[in-house]
């Protein structure tokens, strides 16, 4: 078996960051969907769900692949949905912000495609 040198990882990590920077794209248009249902009442669980789980996925691998501010902005929603115990009737404005702030962060991470 040949070892891996410096330019296959970074190759392979060249290639994982295309495919997230594409996945992003239908995410992001995904949570401004999802960040529209938000405001019709009564809340809907699945929506949070739903939006937990693209921030999840995001988090995850986000500051990886060099989107530290993408990946804390997930992370922080994600945190914040997974501390809902009950369901509330209408979502928590500072909830609603951090979508906001993610959608945003979303739009900039996609224009720069890179790290700097």
């Amino acid at each position: 078996m040949t070892p891996l040198n410096d330019g296959d990882v970074s190759d392979g990590i060249a290639r994982v960051r295309v495919r997230f920077l594409a996945e992003l794209l239908a995410r992001h248009f995904r949570l401004i969907e999802l960040r529209s249902q938000l405001i019709d009442l009564p809340l809907c669980v699945e929506v949070l769900k739903e939006i937990r789980q693209i921030c999840h996925k995001i988090a995850g691998t986000a500051a990886m692949l060099g989107f530290p501010a993408l990946g804390r902005s997930a992370a922080a929603i994600d945190d914040v949905i997974n501390q809902i115990k009950v369901c509330p009737i209408a979502p928590d404005p500072a909830l609603l912000d951090q979508i906001d702030r993610m959608i945003l962060e979303m739009e900039k991470t996609q224009e720069k495609g890179d790290c700097t």
